[in-house]
């Protein structure tokens, strides 16, 4: 999660968002995660893409597709930075040890193996310059429920 932190940092830079200070997390909750399933016979896979408003379809290609367990810390990711586009502080470290993550084939196109039964945000992006150089796109993220032994097939799009 720390490189989605410091991508969402430099898109807001980039694009001159970052008026304010980052906003604070929630302390993180170990007994949430704690008992998180750690193993799973589930699988999550699909295709991640936009289309510009001119109808082209950008690819997500080559970046990382990952699930993030829905708990009381990723739900304010979800809900302040996702959401509503504002900025979090750094997360707390532990945090990527619970990611689920792969990266995305030359047509955007991802496959998450063995993922225990749960909830998750399932998050990926795409992004591109417009022709006055203007980064374009953004974070897509999909809030999904998986039970061991389904093979899950998933669109990535907005």
């Amino acid at each position: 999660m720390t490189r989605m932190f410091i991508c969402l940092v430099m898109f807001s830079l980039v694009s001159g968002c970052l008026l304010a200070p980052p906003i604070q997390r929630i302390p993180f909750p170990v007994s949430e995660y704690d008992k998180l399933s750690k193993k799973g016979t589930a699988s999550v896979q699909g295709q991640v893409f936009m289309k510009t408003r001119s109808g082209d379809v950008k690819l997500g290609a080559g970046n990382e597709a990952f699930l993030n367990p829905v708990t009381t810390y990723s739900f304010q990711w979800y809900k302040q930075t996702y959401q509503q586009g504002k900025v979090l502080s750094a997360p707390d470290p532990r945090y990527d040890g619970y990611m689920i993550t792969t990266i995305t084939d030359a047509q955007g196109k991802f496959k998450l193996r063995n993922v225990p039964p749960g909830e998750y945000f399932l998050v990926s992006s795409v992004f591109w310059e417009d022709r006055s150089d203007e980064l374009q796109g953004g974070y897509i993220t999909k809030w999904i429920r998986v039970e061991d032994g389904i093979a899950y097939e998933c669109i990535l799009t907005r």
